[in-house]
């Protein structure tokens, strides 16, 4: 073989060497895409809430509790847990857990709010405008007549306009049409008979905020 050829041959491999190595350098600088998957691209769009939300949400639960409207709070809470939220009391229980407890615990506030639709109901069947009625407060005492019986310190409009206050004594008997829910509220809360029912009531009657008596008066109480 002449001189030439060969050194013809040397250029023609150096060149394609070159070229070879150039595709292999191309091929290795290409990102590597990841293989997408159906659980993957579910957890990319599966809703979060931040931080800021997730108090929002708790405030409105709170709000709902203030003002009676505990089924609102159930759900709210319901949502919240789903995200991962956990306050105080509540942390460490599955979310079934921590709604059961909050359910038992709503059981009071509950019994309390029950009460007292039917001592508002009486009240407003005894004024000129019912709509104007405001509680101010109220007293479950011991009566020797009566056993029970509920004070209630309120305000409404006269015939004239004018806003009067008053008292107004309400006796056991307004709640006959609601014991059964009454009672099935307090065994809930760990009360077994009448007595106890309303020896807590004496107790605690005092729990009760003004928000939740302004919706028991307006009917918005949401159990």
């Amino acid at each position: 073989m002449k001189k030439s050829d060969r050194k013809k041959r040397r250029i023609v491999s150096v060149i394609l060497m070159g070229v070879l190595c150039a595709l292999i350098f191309v091929s290795c600088s290409k990102p590597v895409e990841e293989p997408t998957t159906k659980a993957s691209t579910e957890a990319s769009t599966e809703p979060t809430k931040s931080r800021q939300e997730l108090h929002e949400l708790y405030l409105q639960a709170v709000e709902c509790e203030k003002t009676a409207k505990f089924k609102s709070a159930i759900e709210i809470y319901r949502e919240l847990y789903s995200y991962g939220y956990s306050d105080e009391g509540y942390s460490g229980k599955s979310l079934d857990e921590a709604l059961a407890l909050r359910e038992q615990n709503y059981a009071c506030q509950k019994l309390l709010c029950y009460i007292h639709e039917g001592g508002v109901r009486v009240i407003k069947k005894q004024l000129k405008d019912p709509n104007s009625l405001e509680i101010y407060g109220s007293k479950l005492s011991t009566s020797e007549k009566y056993g029970y019986i509920m004070e209630y310190d309120y305000g409404a409009r006269n015939s004239f306009g004018g806003m009067v206050r008053d008292t107004y004594t309400t006796t056991p008997g307004i709640f006959d049409s609601d014991i059964d829910k009454i009672y099935s509220v307090g065994q809930k809360a760990g009360m077994q008979s009448k007595d106890e029912v309303y020896t807590w009531l004496q107790i605690n009657n005092g729990m009760i905020q003004e928000k939740a008596f302004k919706s028991i008066i307006e009917g918005t109480c949401d159990y």
